[in-house]
């Protein structure tokens, strides 16, 4: 979300206030004074030799003092006008003129009015004289001159997301305009802290469901114009836990080996985790407010945890002294499984209680199916994958066991048919797509999701604008977006014929019209919320073609943030996957992770997405035909 912001102009005429406001009437007779500051009093000079100087012609009226005030601390560029307050004020028949001590640094004129050159430091001094009067009053004014580097914003936008929950917080951005706007300082205020607070960094931390008025201030340093703005701010209701369990009814611990329990609660985005525990026999085993046990002496206790919303589970702990492994086993409730599906293995030592066996888990085929630390086996592309564990006790007794497992795809019935380079219709078998993704060196699972959407024909023509802005990097390097669009365009164009996809781009012509367009926008466009957004206003669910052009657009509000080429790369690269019809990958590795990573390289799991995706019948997208969800 983007606040628009209205300017309150707070200019005042300061130095004329200040003048008037400290305006006062001072003698002195000791030597001239050296001041900066807004007041200076001026020092008399009697003429020696002249016993009725003073007494002047016979209608001046002799000056009894001089005050001067002005602005001693000022910029390159600025001026400032001295104000003087003689006494009596009907003291008459006088001069006065002003001096700089270095003009290079600030001049002032016969009026008084100083203008800055240079930054340095230099006096400005005053000499008034009467007519007929010998005495004369004299001062200097000391300034300092510097540059100003404070660049005025001439607006601001604050960016949040909000929605959040209680207990959850949010980092507030902003951004000046201009770009290179600085030496600001933003003040922020929240008008319901029971709803949620924000600290002076601007992080909101939410309290309680409701809607709060965010406000802020926005200064710069050496300005006097501020900007405010405020926006609402809603903080959602907490979701509650709707369950709680622990992984196993029961656990063996000996005497004096603490452990931390844990518990899983659902769902997992539960806003208050926090847990009450306690045990039916502290004697026998203790829990702390944290959840670690503390088992004391042989016997059986029940451990139970409570949430915050009063949801409870319980944990049966037999304390016990330690016995030989005699046996291992375990099982699955199903050894068929679907790609992309998991299963927790069901371990059995003997006996029973007392064994303190560690297990070790392996496949001997992890392309088709992998199996981690904690008996978790994921199927991963059809085939045969054999599951063993191994179990250890500490006296080095141990027992194995394995089992099979047949690995298919998620919805062997709706296999779908394909069409070769050659338009022979064939049926694609699961063997097909395992020695389709064998070739690429991935597994099954690798593959980047992809929706079904595509351009009508594997030729796709492109237009890029003639007149794109260059784009600057964080170093001041510049970068043509035509170079970057025909980079991204050949190295894709280069992924696919690896994989043997017959989708490449091509520049359009006078016989080709181009179906993709490369232009440029703002944060004016609905579509560009980030770097880049790609967009197409029709297709057809009939089809699953666009039927109009799509377009790649770079935002020129966004994209200079970039740190350097290969983050560039990336995301012309990036956009044109989601051209191609993929969405974001769960892989952190492929060039469509959800977020840029400076990483400008297409993997083989990005273009397998495209050459299934237009390789695959009307209809069949990533999820429903080969269990890969969106990432």
């Amino acid at each position: 979300m983007t606040e628009d912001l209205q300017m309150k102009n707070v200019r005042s005429k300061l130095f004329l206030l200040l003048a008037f406001l400290s305006m006062c009437v001072g003698v002195s007779f000791q030597n001239s004074n050296h001041v900066q500051g807004t007041e200076s009093h001026g020092s008399l000079v009697s003429a020696q030799g002249y016993a009725s100087s003073n007494m002047g012609a016979a209608d001046t009226v002799p000056i009894t003092g001089v005050s001067v005030h002005y602005n001693g601390t000022l910029f390159v560029g600025d001026t400032n006008q001295i104000i003087y307050t003689l006494s009596p004020t009907n003291a008459n028949n006088f001069q006065i003129t002003w001096t700089s001590s270095d003009e290079n640094v600030l001049t002032v004129d016969e009026n008084g009015l100083v203008t800055t050159h240079s930054p340095g430091q230099a006096t400005v001094s005053y000499k008034v004289t009467q007519a007929g009067v010998s005495n004369y009053w004299t001062g200097e004014l000391l300034y300092s001159v510097s540059v100003n580097d404070t660049v005025p914003m001439t607006g601001i936008n604050v960016h949040y997301q909000g929605n959040i929950r209680p207990g959850e917080q949010e980092q507030l951005t902003y951004k000046l305009t201009p770009a290179d706007a600085n030496n600001e300082t933003i003040t922020w205020q929240s008008s319901n802290t029971e709803v949620a607070t924000i600290y002076a960094n601007g992080v909101v931390h939410a309290m309680n469901a409701g809607t709060t008025t965010i406000s802020y201030v926005a200064r710069q340093k050496n300005e006097v114009n501020y900007w405010t703005g405020h926006f609402d701010y809603t903080v959602l209701p907490a979701i509650e836990p709707t369950s709680i369990s622990f992984s196993q009814s029961q656990v063996d611990v000996q005497p004096g080996t603490n452990q931390k329990l844990a518990v899983q609660i659902m769902p997992e985005n539960a806003t208050d985790l926090s847990l009450t525990w306690s045990s039916s026999n502290d004697g026998v085993a203790s829990i702390s407010s944290d959840g670690e046990l503390t088992p004391i002496s042989l016997g059986t206790t029940t451990i139970t945890a409570i949430t915050a919303n009063g949801l409870s589970a319980t944990l049966l702990v037999n304390v016990v002294n330690e016995q030989s492994l005699t046996d291992f086993t375990f099982t699955s409730d199903d050894y068929d499984m679907a790609a992309g599906q998991t299963k927790v293995m069901q371990a059995q030592v003997t006996p029973l209680h007392g064994t303190f066996a560690s297990i070790t888990w392996a496949s001997d085929n992890s392309f088709v199916a992998t199996v981690d630390s904690s008996g978790l086996v994921r199927a991963q592309a059809p085939g045969i994958a054999k599951i063993t564990g191994t179990a250890t006790d500490t006296f080095g007794n141990q027992f194995s066991d394995t089992h099979e497992f047949t690995v298919m795809l998620a919805d062997v019935g709706s296999l779908p048919i394909a069409v070769n380079q050659a338009d022979v219709v064939s049926v694609l078998t699961s063997d097909d797509i395992k020695t389709l993704l064998s070739a690429g060196g991935i597994n099954y699972a690798d593959v980047c999701p992809f929706t079904g959407f595509r351009f009508a024909s594997n030729t796709i023509y492109y237009s890029i604008d003639s007149n794109l802005t260059d784009l600057v990097v964080q170093d001041g390097t510049s970068y043509a977006q035509q170079d970057l669009a025909i980079a991204a365009i050949a190295s894709w164009n280069e992924a696919l014929k690896n994989v043997g996809s017959t989708v490449q781009f091509v520049p359009a012509d006078e016989d080709n019209a181009a179906t993709l367009f490369f232009e440029e926008g703002d944060n004016t466009n609905p579509i560009l919320v980030g770097h880049m957004g790609v967009t197409s206003d029709k297709f057809s669910y009939d089809t699953m073609l666009y039927i109009e052009p799509v377009i790649i657009r770079t935002n020129l509000d966004e994209i200079g943030t970039q740190a350097g080429y290969d983050n560039l790369l990336e995301l012309f690269q990036h956009e044109l996957g989601h051209a191609l019809g993929l969405i974001h990958s769960s892989n952190v590795d492929d060039l469509m992770w959800y977020q840029d990573h400076g990483q400008s390289g297409i993997t083989v799991g990005d273009t397998i997405g495209v050459l299934l995706n237009y390789t695959l019948p009307v209809g069949c997208n990533s999820d429903n035909t080969l269990g890969i969800a969106k990432g």
